[in-house]
């Protein structure tokens, strides 16, 4: 997760996370952009990490 924080931002990767959650659907405040949707399998086995 850390790294994916230091990579693309950790607003933004705290944002994508509670999106997978199903916590909001809210995007990120402009000017910040959402995470790419190419990186979802590598935020879901960040996430999964967490869990173990």
């Amino acid at each position: 997760m850390w790294d994916l924080f230091q990579a693309h931002g950790s607003l933004r990767v705290v944002h994508a996370c509670a999106r997978l959650m199903d916590l909001t659907d809210a995007q990120p405040p402009r000017p910040i952009l959402p995470l790419p949707d190419a990186l979802t399998p590598c935020l879901r086995a960040a996430m999964h990490a967490l869990d173990d």
